[in-house]
């Protein structure tokens, strides 16, 4: 009932690439016979304007005749969970970004930024959805392939902490309300895994902030937008444990 009787968008580049021209050409022609799906690690002058009709299913967005009211998380693409959860947590195959014998180059690193977002998206829209068991098990299940011994912390996993807390906040009032024993695990494991989460980045951090402090001079003026980022993850830290009324560990934070 959300499908539109016809994608219409605006192109605003002053011009248009071979690729450009080629894509709107498969648009014209193509008519639903297949499926056409943009990859997520493409810049967004690719997508020709047209993420409105965007639907995020793992690592592409597929183009669907569905236009974007607007995005639970505020990036591109409606998650369709279903199809999302079942790329993510069945068929996707993960070659051992677990594994501390194997050699991750930055390029490898790189990626896992997106893939630690997309699980974090989809968390986040399957707890909107109250789905919180599978919201849990989506991030459980990228804390295992890709842990801080190997993939090490950084602020794109600020989101699963964040998600976490929600998940455990929310099973606390629901356990209030149902004095459900299943609830309070859930509750108990979602927040020792935020709390987890939001120590080893405190730990990370302020040990770069103590190196960007260090430095003198041009050294010093070099690191300043890397020094500003870090003590914004510093305060975002600090809101998410306050929110979640962590207090031990805001003082730990504060301190």
């Amino acid at each position: 009932n959300r499908i539109v009787p016809a994608i219409e968008w605006q192109v605003d580049k002053n011009f248009l690439l071979k690729a450009d021209i080629a894509i709107l050409d498969l648009l014209a022609h193509n008519n639903w016979k297949r499926p056409v799906y943009f990859a997520v690690t493409v810049g967004s002058e690719s997508y020709l304007n047209l993420e409105d009709y965007f639907q995020l299913e793992g690592l592409a967005y597929r183009l669907v005749p569905v236009k974007n009211l607007s995005s639970q998380d505020g990036q591109s693409g409606r998650v369709q969970s279903d199809i999302m959860y079942n790329n993510l947590m069945n068929k996707f195959k993960w070659g051992g970004l677990n594994d501390s014998r194997v050699y991750l180059d930055e390029n490898n690193l790189r990626m896992t930024m997106n893939l630690r977002n997309n699980f974090a998206r989809l968390a986040e829209t399957l707890l909107f959805e109250n789905k919180k068991d599978s919201a849990l098990k989506v991030l459980d299940r990228c804390m295992e392939v890709m842990p801080d011994k190997t993939v090490p912390y950084n602020m794109f996993i600020l989101k699963i902490a964040e998600v976490y807390y929600r998940i455990g906040l929310s099973s606390l009032i629901d356990g209030a309300i149902e004095k459900a024993p299943n609830v309070e695990v859930h509750n108990d494991h979602a927040i020792k895994s935020a709390n987890g989460i939001v120590k080893r980045l405190a730990e990370i951090y302020e040990n770069d902030l103590q190196y960007y402090f260090s430095l003198k001079g041009s050294l010093a003026k070099s690191v300043e937008r890397d020094m500003q980022q870090s003590m914004a993850v510093m305060q975002e830290l600090v809101r998410l444990a306050k929110e979640a009324n962590q207090t031990q560990l805001v003082k730990e934070l504060e301190g």
